[in-house]
């Protein structure tokens, strides 16, 4: 059964029943968080807070998650230089991790789509504080 964000499910082991909730927003201790994407994690943690990751991936650590970050030289622009560190690692089966988008292991069309989404912008948004470029 949905409920808003929550599944419901009944799972029935041993002759007890179990109710098990999915998909609850996370909760701090002061309570419920701020996740306007819904991917589980907290605005202040999230480092792209417009798009549903729930890998949260950040293999630079910049602040800025592999899923709104193309900006790989760490410039705040995400341009040209940027596409020439792309290119090489394209199809590669072992390619640099920065430049995988979505973390599968393989720079292919789907990290290309993402590159081009980020062309020529910042990367970002982001809710943690450190991030390098400041948005």
């Amino acid at each position: 059964m949905r409920i808003g964000a929550m599944t419901l499910t009944l799972a029935f082991a041993m002759g007890f029943a179990f109710l098990i909730v999915a998909g609850v927003p996370p909760v701090s201790d002061a309570g419920p968080c701020d996740d306007s994407d819904n991917d589980g994690i907290c605005l202040d943690a999230d480092t792209c807070s417009s798009v549903t990751d729930a890998t949260n991936l950040d293999v630079d650590g910049d602040g800025y998650g592999n899923i709104c970050d193309t900006d790989y030289n760490n410039d705040c622009n995400q341009n040209n230089a940027d596409f020439a560190i792309f290119r090489p690692n394209f199809l590669l089966p072992s390619p640099d991790s920065n430049v995988d988008c979505d973390g599968s292991g393989t720079v292919n069309n789907a990290d290309f789509a993402c590159f081009r989404t980020g062309f020529l912008g910042q990367p970002g948004p982001t809710g943690v504080a450190a991030a390098v470029c400041g948005s």
